[in-house]
């Protein structure tokens, strides 16, 4: 039995026969496709049911008058994550329903590995059994549309359905992925009804999110108080990718998690663990300093600097919602904690050390090729991609701390294209997507100015006498002031004392310890060692430099020689020794 066997009877404008479905596949190049019933290329399809209540009734009655032009077309409705696309479908669905003879939404889904082919196969017989549109959610991932497959993916077959069978689509996706619809298929775009969503209505927001999350609540036998929705209500915060009511879904999501994991019979307040982004400017300035003192050792004041800086961001007190959250340069020695303050912000304002996007500028000295490494070059090069180190991991994750290490050393040429960022928010890349930094905080590190910042000691010690306004007055030697302007604040990192180098000392192993734990090993060690790790090689010019080359060769490499993986490291005379403690 083959697709055509079922298949009605009726001809395309040519006269041909469509009944004779694979010999037409074959015509177009395609491969025979294989019987339907018999196929595991979907996972399932369901009818989309009408919504009781409909929020954005404009967009949905757009959509609805779209689907129901004489001519099939292709529908695609875009919107941020979290802005309820899917539940959208059930809206346009309820004003399909108020027309005559309408059709159904018939949401479909591939296998994670189905042959386009073999989809294509059931979307030909499925759509022309009956009045249906056939829709795809999160359509940007069941077509794989990162991926470069021009011409042989999921959207070509879609785009080969509609125009030979006439048959119907409505595509969700993520609005940043419009433009790539339009690079893989230029004739789409010219021909598909776009609709995009903003946000919902904010005077509807409690009543969509109240029964999906008083379902969820009841699922796990919980209670929930509506002052929880409330709070979980409030506008998203930088360390929150998603948009309501999406957001406040995931939010209280999280929240039965930490009940649970408490044993606690209701979600609370305390159980939506919001973070600094749904507090006030000043409890967020000092939660976010707390969060960062406690990885970052010996650098209080620049601490305090970095989340004072950020508080109307935190707050959504920005002046220029589309500038980045924070541009901020971070001068002082090497091995004084510059990236690692910066990699702790990741951490605490984005929720992940993976919300670091670092780039080494000293790779980007050489001005013929900087631009075309950051943005990637312009479409019409041959074989040019949209490869651009900086605009494609920022338009891949839209929420994070961008540092530029050492950014002095990069080529003059470039910071012209900073200011942009700086000023505007925005950057394009070399095929026209745009890559928004409103949500980003940027870090840039520099040492310029610490000879002239610093006066060096002639005992055992930090160089004293430390000048910030020398360090300035080098910063601006540098840096022109159209630069200079565009930066939130200049922050700068004084030497390590041996003090705080000792403290860096007993975080690092205290570190190594728990996650050696997690392997197996019981490793204990007193101040002395602590002590012996941070002193040995400590030069105040190169800051906690020296740790990470004491902990591997002089902790490790001993654990490593130890007979028992429960061991006891002490420090005599000029060197450590381990014991086990079985």
């Amino acid at each position: 039995m083959t697709a055509a066997d079922d298949y009605p009877t009726d001809r395309n404008d040519d006269g041909q026969e469509l009944s004779d479905v694979a010999g037409l596949f074959a015509d177009l190049g395609l491969t025979t496709i294989c019987d339907p019933p018999e196929s595991t290329a979907l996972r399932g399809t369901r009818t989309v049911a009408p919504a009781a209540r409909v929020h954005r009734l404009d967009q949905s009655r757009d959509v609805a008058a779209a689907l129901l032009r004489p001519s099939a077309g292709i529908v695609v409705v875009t919107g941020s994550p979290g802005s309820g696309r899917t539940g959208f479908l059930a809206e346009v669905a309820a004003a399909l329903a108020a027309a005559e003879d309408a059709p159904v939404l018939r949401l479909v889904e591939p296998d994670k590995d189905a042959d386009p082919v073999a989809v294509a196969n059931h979307l030909v017989v499925s759509g022309r059994e009956g009045a249906e549109v056939l829709v795809f959610d999160d359509f940007e991932h069941r077509a794989r549309l990162h991926a470069d497959d021009r011409g042989t993916g999921l959207l070509s077959q879609v785009v080969l359905c509609n125009q030979t069978f006439g048959l119907r689509f409505l595509l969700v996706l993520d609005e940043s992925m419009l433009s790539r619809l339009a690079e893989l298929e230029p004739a789409l775009a010219r021909t598909q009804h776009t609709v995009a969503l903003g946000e919902f209505p904010a005077t509807a927001l409690a009543g969509a999110v109240r029964p999906v999350v008083t379902a969820l609540v009841r699922r796990n036998g919980l209670d929930l108080d509506d002052e929880v929705i409330t709070a979980a209500l409030r506008p998203a915060g930088p360390t929150e990718s998603y948009r309501h009511p999406g957001l406040a879904i995931a939010r209280i999501d999280a929240a039965i998690g930490r009940a649970r994991a408490t044993r606690a019979p209701a979600v609370l307040l305390e159980h939506l663990g919001l973070s600094c982004g749904g507090l006030s400017g000043g409890a967020g300035a000092a939660g976010l300093a707390a969060a960062l003192s406690r990885s970052v050792r010996g650098q209080d004041p620049a601490v305090a600097a970095v989340a004072d800086c950020l508080a109307p961001a935190l707050s959504g007190l920005k002046l220029r919602p589309e500038r980045p959250h924070a541009v901020l340069l971070f001068a002082g020695p090497t091995g004084v904690g510059k990236t690692e303050l910066a990699t702790r912000l990741a951490a605490a304002a984005y929720g992940s050390d993976d919300a670091l996007i670092r780039l080494d500028m000293s790779e980007y000295a050489e001005a013929a090729d900087a631009r075309a490494k950051l943005i990637g070059h312009h479409r019409s090069w041959r074989n040019s991609s949209t490869a651009g180190l900086l605009t494609t991991r920022v338009i891949g994750r839209p929420r994070c701390v961008v540092l530029l290490d050492e950014f002095e050393k990069s080529a003059p040429e470039l910071w012209p294209l900073f200011l942009q960022v700086f000023d505007e928010g925005r950057l394009t890349d070399g095929w026209g997507q745009t890559a928004s930094f409103s949500e980003t905080i940027i870090i840039l590190t520099t040492n310029l100015g610490v000879r002239e910042g610093a006066r060096r000691s002639a005992g055992f010690g930090a160089p004293e006498g430390f000048s910030a306004a020398r360090q300035h007055a080098a910063i601006a030697a540098t840096f022109p002031p159209e630069f200079a302007g565009r930066l939130t604040e200049i922050i700068c990192f004084a030497p390590l004392d041996l003090a705080a180098v000792r403290q860096i000392a007993e975080l690092e192993l205290a570190r190594t310890a728990t996650r050696l734990a997690g392997q197996g090993w019981r490793i204990e060690y007193d101040e002395a060692v602590v002590h012996r790790l941070a002193e040995d090689g400590y030069d105040p010019a190169y800051g906690a430099r020296h740790l990470q080359r004491n902990i591997e060769r002089k902790f490790l490499s001993l654990l490593a020689g130890a007979r028992s993986r429960q061991v006891r490291v002490r420090a005599e005379d000029s060197r450590l020794q381990a014991e086990s403690l079985a």
